[in-house]
């Protein structure tokens, strides 16, 4: 049988929950790390909108002649072999 052990001095459910979020020094962590990720978003270096625009529209053309090579390939060989089988089936 499984048994769970619970600290004693921590109470359970969401007041344990509660009261470890209460803790001074995980307040003090998480705000110090919004104020780090503030200061790290303001040196990243955004893209222009017309070079955002260029490379989707070039994504999108891509994707588009990529799925037409794979649908006619698929066409053409699922024909050559569906009259493969059926000349192979008739000699048999």
């Amino acid at each position: 049988m499984l048994s769970v052990r619970i600290r004693p001095d921590l109470p359970e459910g969401i007041i344990g929950f509660a009261y470890k979020m209460s803790n001074k020094k995980e307040n003090i962590k998480l705000k110090q790390f919004f104020h780090e990720l503030k200061f790290e978003i303001k040196k990243v270096t955004w893209p222009q909108k017309n070079s955002v625009l260029t490379s989707t529209l070039v994504i999108i053309f891509i994707m588009f002649f990529f799925t037409l090579f794979v649908m006619s390939n698929d066409f053409i060989f699922g024909k050559v072999i569906f009259i493969l089988k059926n000349n192979f089936a008739r000699t048999i």
